[in-house]
């Protein structure tokens, strides 16, 4: 069970800055958030504060949703690839850009209980740990609002204001002054392939044929053969389609695909044939 957050709050500068939002002179521009593991006693005023306690993780938000003429729903994906010492995630801010001040904390929430906040583990190079958070904020105008673009966040933030208002995360429930602040821990992404498709880069597919020969007689078989790839792959996670079109002197039997690495695979047959002719397919692995 994902532990729960305090009431969140609109700073002091963000107070300001939504009056100047609600004058309709200022587009409201959301620049990132960021997640800490800092400690607040109880009662603590969190106002007047400018920066998260002790921050850990920034990221551009991902997607927004408009609820209602006044109000958006902002989601963030944090990762503990960078995360080399594992922290409980205790506070939680939303940045955006006043015009007279520049980037400031406009808005931000702590956890109710700091003994048992989730917890985001330190990286150990294969599966990373993601946390995505939902975060309902005021506005003013709700259609105008703009999502600084070029942040490096998951899902597309260069197109963002493209983007549809699908909003799928588990939610975390908290109230910001006057504002529900719904936030979620996601679930470990087991599999590099999930997150690959969380960063949004599309797979990029190649083909081929080769003629694959055996000069030896059954049950042996010396019909292995290397394939380059064109295009390097990023990741081993790619995924290689083969379908025999032809063969002669014998069954093909199994086709067996080994030794991948980013630039190439090795391929062969494993029946009686003395010659196979397989139609390869390559795709997947194009994400870091």
């Amino acid at each position: 069970m994902a532990a729960d957050f305090n009431t969140g709050v609109l700073t002091t500068r963000g107070l300001a800055l939504l009056a100047k939002w609600q004058l309709g002179t200022v587009t409201p521009t959301i620049t990132r958030a960021v997640i800490g593991s800092g400690t607040y006693t109880s009662g603590e005023s969190i106002t007047d504060r400018t920066a998260l306690k002790s921050q850990k993780l920034s990221v551009g938000i991902s997607t927004k949703y408009v609820q209602n003429g006044s109000t958006v729903l902002l989601k963030a994906i944090f990762d503990n690839t960078t995360v080399t010492t594992g922290f409980r995630v205790t506070e939680i801010g939303i940045y955006a850009i006043d015009p007279d001040i520049g980037e400031i904390l406009y808005s931000m929430a702590v956890t109710a209980d700091a003994a048992n906040a989730d917890y985001l583990p330190a990286y150990n190079g294969t599966y990373p740990s993601t946390i995505v958070f939902n975060y309902q904020i005021e506005v003013g105008n709700a259609s105008s609002v703009t999502i600084q673009a070029g942040t490096g966040a998951y899902a597309p933030a260069d197109d963002f204001n493209a983007l549809s208002n699908d909003v799928d995360a588990v939610e975390i429930s908290a109230a910001a002054n006057e504002l529900a602040i719904r936030q979620t821990i996601a679930s470990l992404l087991q599999d590099e392939r999930q997150i690959a498709k969380l960063v949004t880069a599309a797979s990029s597919t190649e083909t081929g044929t080769v003629t694959l020969t055996n000069t030896k007689d059954y049950p042996f078989n010396d019909s292995k053969t290397t394939i380059a790839i064109t295009n390097t792959r990023q990741n081993l996670f790619y995924d290689v389609e083969a379908t025999v079109t032809a063969y002669s002197g014998g069954l093909p039997g199994d086709i067996v695909i080994s030794d991948k690495q980013l630039n190439g695979f090795k391929i062969e047959f494993d029946g009686s044939a003395k010659s196979v002719t397989v139609a390869y397919k390559i795709k997947e692995g194009m994400t870091v």
